[in-house]
């Protein structure tokens, strides 16, 4: 489980920098700080609902009987 959540804040953090990359502007300006602490909650919280996502169960999918086809 601690190896999912270093995974996502990883994650998470490279898009922070891509971002911030993107904005070509001074890293000591201040503004863009505080930018990038936003910007990170918003990609952790996008990931983590990614991944809540793909582990989502999909309609028609589960169950535990085999598949009633027409012979």
């Amino acid at each position: 489980m601690a190896n999912n959540v270093d995974n996502e804040m990883v994650a998470a953090a490279i898009l922070a920098a891509g971002f911030a990359s993107a904005q070509r502007v001074a890293l000591s300006g201040g503004v863009l700080e505080d930018t990038l602490k936003e910007k990170y909650v918003e990609f952790l919280a996008f990931i983590r609902a990614q991944k809540a996502t793909e582990s989502a169960p999909r309609p028609g999918t589960g169950g535990a009987g085999r598949s009633k086809r027409k012979k």
